[in-house]
């Protein structure tokens, strides 16, 4: 007969029971809390091999946009070996006033409305003056209940890429400019310079064929024509190859002191016969010292395709005064004459080659436009600056600036 257990054999067994199962839950309990201590040692040891190793800057801030911890490529690029010690700093503590402010401002928007920047293109300026390209990523950060605590970012150092894009754009550049150049020249060699040749080989068909029934005055006429035609188209092709060599760095400036009016005397012999068929005087006067700090060559350009522009535009009979007057830190010269003039609009884009219509000059000459680009191209170089002062009917006033000496260069 089986023995029937009491109420407290029976409360024994069940406490006993139930011991057991707290010992199991316990046991239960150890292994996985030790599987879970495991694996967040794992996920903490992945972490910071990340932070460690990782080139790029990680940082996480508060939403004071201070900073609450960083790897160590960031803290490194900060100055400090140490992630630990920036901490409780901002970009106020790094960058220029003006970055840093440009930085949280970001930061407080991602804070504000949770849209993230996602690898937007940054030029750091540091408050030592250094600079660098950035790829910057910022996300906002929140705890585990979903509260916004701050903002995490990531930062890539693009600097090397960067400057290889701007070296490429650069190039891209002087190559574009180089076949502008090579269309002009191949548009003036075709239209500016075939004509003045034409003519000559036209003037010199006719002499040749009506050499023994010209009289004196005529053959004296054609030739005058024929040599005005040479100076014009000498002067133009004098302005092609100045002007292609300043388009490929070719030319060569060699500013010293040099006297203007020396300069002056050489030019106007080589322009008297310009002016003289038409009957113009070219004068000069300086009330200072005409003494200057300039390249020899570049001021003979200006000056002889000044005086020669100046030549084109007056009307027979007309004149042309070059004066020079000392300022405080240069030296100006104006080159005035009582010519045709122009309108304002025209005044406007007188020194610009682009889209330049050719008008004809008193005597019907012709010109491409690149003397006076050359010269203002060319006063510039030396630090000047070259204007123009006009009236339809009543003349131009041509005036530039030189320096006086080296240290105004």
């Amino acid at each position: 007969m089986k023995h029937k257990l009491t109420y407290e054999e029976l409360e024994n067994q069940f406490l006993e029971l139930q011991k057991q199962h707290e010992i199991l839950e316990l046991k239960l309990y150890s292994k996985n809390e030790s599987k879970i201590k495991e694996k967040l040692h794992y996920e903490q040891h992945l972490f910071k091999t990340l932070m460690d190793n990782m080139p790029d800057h990680i940082y996480f801030k508060d939403t004071e946009s201070k900073f609450i911890r960083s790897n160590k490529a960031q803290a490194k690029e900060f100055g400090f070996d140490d992630p630990n010690e920036i901490i409780g700093k901002s970009d106020f503590d790094f960058f220029t006033e003006k970055r840093a402010q440009k930085g949280f401002e970001d930061e407080q928007a991602i804070i504000r409305n949770g849209k993230s920047i996602i690898n937007q293109e940054e030029k750091l300026k540091w408050s030592n003056g250094k600079t660098a390209w950035v790829s910057a990523t910022k996300i906002v950060l929140n705890d585990n209940n979903g509260k916004v605590i701050g903002t995490f970012g990531l930062s890539r150092d693009i600097t090397d890429q960067k400057n290889s894009e701007i070296k490429l754009l650069k190039a891209n550049k002087e190559l574009n400019k180089l076949n502008e150049t090579k269309n002009t020249l191949f548009s003036i060699i075709g239209h500016d310079l075939r004509g003045p040749f034409s003519n000559v080989l036209g003037l010199s068909e006719l002499i040749l064929e009506n050499i023994n029934g010209l009289e004196t005055d005529e053959l004296k006429n054609f030739v005058g024509l024929i040599k005005s035609t040479a100076e014009n188209t000498l002067i133009l092709l004098d302005n092609l190859l100045n002007w292609a060599n300043s388009q490929t760095k070719q030319i060569i400036f060699d500013p010293q002191k040099i006297d203007l009016y020396s300069i002056f005397q050489e030019i106007q012999k080589l322009k008297n016969s310009m002016a003289e068929a038409k009957d113009i005087s070219l004068n000069f006067s300086s009330a200072d010292r005409a003494e200057v700090y300039a390249d020899k060559n570049m001021m003979k350009l200006i000056l002889r395709n000044l005086i020669a522009n100046a030549i084109k535009f007056t009307n027979i009979g007309g004149k042309i005064d070059v004066t020079g007057t000392s300022k405080q830190d240069c030296f100006e010269i104006t080159i005035a004459d009582n010519g045709v003039g122009m309108n304002e609009e025209k005044c406007k884009n007188i020194f610009e080659l682009a889209n330049k219509e050719t008008t004809l000059g008193t005597a019907k000459e012709k010109g491409s436009g690149l003397g006076l680009m050359l010269c203002k191209e060319f006063v510039e170089k030396h630090g000047g600056k070259i204007w123009v002062e006009s009236e339809e009917g009543k003349g131009s006033n041509f005036t530039f600036t030189l320096p006086l000496n080296k240290n105004h260069h």
